[in-house]
């Protein structure tokens, strides 16, 4: 190649880099200029709150949000308090965090707001549920996160829902308590609970109750995940559990056995009573005796 061929050569690449970096020069500042968003910044977080009296001694509330994590506690006060934070590495207006509610009679509905341009933040929602009040019914819904309840709530019907995320509840001591997920596990650990049931696909479940067990329901369905159940050994029960793939272990638990085989185990525990039931595939189980 000649010195004049290679000098046209480079002109026609010169050319095309040039085209190229306006259509993307373009392009970034096409994005940057959307509305709510500023150009790139260093690590900011962005906050927004509400509170609200409960409308009722005895209320409903649910919270719902996508992207983010929700934890749930006992308040110190008498006001239902939503604290709400989103950090990242994008800079965010102010107006795409927010909170909306309706109060509908007895019912509080809560929606948390978090911007979604960008997967480069993190959303976390706490809710405050006040001490001087009874939550009949509470609802968390969240996709993409986690949800963790804290203390022991004045609720009496607790349900916990999620996909792609994990929950967790540590020292609830009264009420019913379904939780469920896809690609997450469940701990729920309480003191005690009237009855309790975890769901999950491509998880693991943990359940631990302190108490003897009252005369409820307590249920732990997977697909692809272990289960582990602690329960006080002195508990009246009656034991359904169920394999496909996996093994079953009782640790520490005088079990009389009516149907026993190494994926299916039936029995009682001091005569039977509560309805205790364990059930996967391709997972193992194991109970255990505190």
């Amino acid at each position: 190649m000649d010195d004049n061929s290679r000098y046209k050569r480079n002109v026609r690449i010169a050319t095309m880099i040039i085209v190229v970096a306006s259509i993307v020069g373009a392009s970034l500042i096409a994005i940057v200029s959307l509305p709510g968003i500023g150009l790139l910044s260093p690590y900011q977080e962005y906050h927004t709150d509400l509170t609200i009296s409960p409308p009722a001694s005895s209320y409903s509330i649910s919270i719902s949000a996508n992207d983010s994590n929700i934890q749930i506690y006992q308040g110190g006060n008498n006001s239902i308090y939503v604290d709400v934070t989103v950090s990242g590495w994008v800079r965010l207006s102010n107006e795409n965090v927010y909170i909306s509610r309706e109060v509908v009679g007895d019912s509080v509905n809560l929606v948390v707001n978090t911007p979604r341009f960008f997967a480069a933040f993190t959303a976390n929602a706490k809710l405050y549920l006040p001490s001087g009040a009874t939550a009949g019914y509470l609802t968390a819904e969240t996709s993409n996160g986690n949800e963790n309840v804290y203390g022991a709530l004045n609720a009496v019907n607790m349900t916990l829902s999620t996909t792609n995320g994990n929950i967790g509840t540590s020292g609830l001591s009264s009420g019913r308590v379904y939780a469920s997920t896809v690609n997450g596990n469940i701990d729920v650990t309480a003191v005690n609970l009237s009855s309790c049931n975890e769901n999950t696909v491509n998880g693991n479940l943990h359940l631990t109750i302190s108490e003897i067990l009252k005369s409820g329901t307590y249920s732990l369905n997977s697909v692809n995940g272990n289960q582990d159940l602690y329960i006080n050994k002195l508990s009246n029960a009656t034991l359904a559990l169920s394999t496909v793939n996996g093994n079953i272990a009782v640790i520490n638990l005088v079990v009389e056995t009516t149907v026993s085989s190494s994926h299916t185990l039936e029995g009682t525990m001091n005569g039977g009573g509560a309805s205790v039931s364990m059930k996967t595939s391709n997972g193992n189980l194991r109970i255990t005796g505190t």
